[in-house]
């Protein structure tokens, strides 16, 4: 028997299940909900548009991010490059992927990932702490607590600024197992806020099939053997795995003709704040493309947070440009999110300049 017969979807869960069982009770750490949220938005304009919903098909290459057996690869021999400008522009996201194949005996799927958030006010040394009175060593109620009561103001002479930036390197291949395509990826993680900076390490595994010519089926999990990332301070933070199962497909409108496609997935967050009741409920992200002429796209979708998506793309035969808009989350003034993603073919770019590729 091979090692790729023993490497089945029943396997993977067991896995799963043993790191957070048995490795949690061997070596210490934090459980963390949000230590890797650069991976927690992940993919391009046209992933987010759909909601995130690519564990069963993905058609672009960072949709690897979702479910590393999403072989883009096979899709498009491309270079891709995804900015996103979130909250208003608050925080900014760059994301490159492409693929490689030569010199390997399967697909090299590459993504890089940077987040900045700047103008973060450090309030530690404006705190006027003098409590209700407003006037300093009476030792009245609330002075010196560290907590900025009612009366107590920040001295905005002393309030400075810091950034927070995160960079992220994906990994990820595939190969075949009977009917099915399997993947795994690795990531790594540099965070860094202010003057303290952190570590990571994490994996996916991911498996995807055809059930007809038109279905697809995927399950993939992230952060299998729950991920780490390390600061400088010796603090270790850990991330429990996220479980993930999808279903997609392609059909005709009716009457307009129009090629189309549906995207559905099923998400179990074992990070959540109560793990029992979010495992046994899930969460939804649901997504839809429209193909009203074969060079223009129309999608929309809606993520396990419930917000609500749209987004617009032009397909060409060697370059892709796909927008997607998401609105301010319901009841904040967040702000809203651009995301604008550039997909080229380095083939065409080479035929441009008169070298071969």
């Amino acid at each position: 028997m091979t090692i790729l017969k023993l490497f089945t979807l029943s396997s993977i869960f067991r896995l799963t299940i043993f790191n957070v069982v048995i490795l949690s009770s061997v070596f210490a750490g934090e459980w963390v909900k949000y230590g890797w949220q650069l991976y927690d938005q992940p993919g391009d304009a046209r992933i987010l548009s759909l909601g995130g919903a690519q564990v069963a098909q993905g058609k672009s290459i960072s949709s690897v991010l979702v479910n590393p057996a999403n072989d883009a690869f096979a899709v498009r021999d491309d270079f891709s490059y995804a900015h996103q400008s979130r909250f208003g522009g608050t925080v900014q996201h760059d994301l490159l992927a492409f693929s490689v194949n030569r010199g390997f005996a399967r697909p090299i799927n590459i993504v890089i990932l940077q987040e900045y958030v700047g103008g973060i006010p450090n309030t530690v040394d404006g705190l006027m702490d003098w409590g209700a009175d407003g006037i300093p060593g009476t030792q009245d109620a609330g002075e010196g607590n560290g907590v900025l009561d009612e009366g107590e103001r920040l001295d905005a002479d002393k309030i400075t600024n810091f950034h927070q930036q995160q960079w992220g390197l994906y990994v990820s291949t595939t190969w075949k197992m009977n009917d099915w395509t399997v993947g795994a990826g690795v990531k790594g993680l540099f965070h860094s806020i202010d003057t303290h900076y952190a570590n990571g390490i994490g994996f996916n595994v991911g498996a995807r099939r055809n059930l007809w010519k038109t279905i697809s089926v995927g399950a993939a999990v992230s952060d299998v053997t729950t991920s780490w990332l390390v600061w400088d301070n010796g603090t270790t933070e850990r991330a429990l795995p996220v479980l993930m199962a999808g279903l997609a497909g392609d059909f005709t409108v009716p009457l307009m003709n129009w090629p189309s496609s549906f995207f559905t997935d099923i998400v179990f967050d074992l990070n959540g704040e109560f793990v029992g009741d979010q495992f046994s409920s899930g969460s939804y992200r649901v997504g839809l493309e429209l193909a009203p002429k074969p060079s223009v796209r129309i999608r929309t979708g809606l993520s396990e947070t419930s917000e609500l998506t749209g987004g617009l793309g032009i397909v060409k035969e060697n370059w892709i440009i796909d927008y997607t808009y998401k609105p301010s989350p319901s009841g904040s003034s967040l702000g809203s999110s651009h995301i604008l993603t550039f997909t080229v073919s380095p083939r065409w770019i080479f035929g441009l300049l008169g070298v071969s590729y």
